[in-house]
């Protein structure tokens, strides 16, 4: 093998490994987990890790004259934003625009709340709460301690520079 063609074996294998350190290899399960049931673990977890990123949920309102009902809306999701620019929402997905973001949620009505001051009010507020939907959201530090992994092993599709 001549010198010319081992040193483009090498660099192929270099630009290989290069892809496969920084490019996304997700699990859709795993995803559909963290974008679904487990949202607020996920984002209680990329907020420590990036204590620069807000917490926010998105909600779907609903019209209720019912005066005995004391939530209008369904919880929906939990997620983080860059505090700099509210079009930079990230969550399992990684990093993304918010009008992709709505994509995903193009069957409700939502109604974004931006202003959660911190994890504990994310999890008081949200997580075992009953809500008009009547479903119950829990909160298990197990899957905290699990979504911080996952977040640590994909590092480079959550960090916003």
């Amino acid at each position: 093998m001549s010198k010319e063609i081992r040193e483009m074996i090498d660099k192929v294998k270099n630009f290989k490994q290069f892809v496969n350190e920084n490019i996304n290899h997700f699990d859709e399960d795993d995803i559909e987990k963290w974008m679904g049931g487990e949202c607020i673990p996920f984002a209680v977890a990329l907020n420590e890790i990036f204590p620069q990123y807000q917490i926010a949920v998105l909600n779907d309102e609903y019209d209720v004259d019912d005066e005995d009902i004391e939530y209008n809306f369904n919880f929906v999701h939990a997620f983080c934003y860059h505090p700099k620019n509210h079009n930079i929402i990230i969550d399992a997905k990684g990093i993304r625009k918010l009008k992709d973001f709505y994509e995903d949620f193009y069957d409700i009505n939502p109604v974004i709340d931006w202003d959660i001051p911190n994890s504990k009010f994310l999890i008081d507020n949200f997580a075992g709460k009953e809500f008009y939907s009547e479903e119950s959201y829990d909160y298990d530090v197990s899957e905290y301690k699990e979504a911080k992994e996952w977040i640590k092993n994909n590092i480079n599709s959550y960090k916003f520079e």
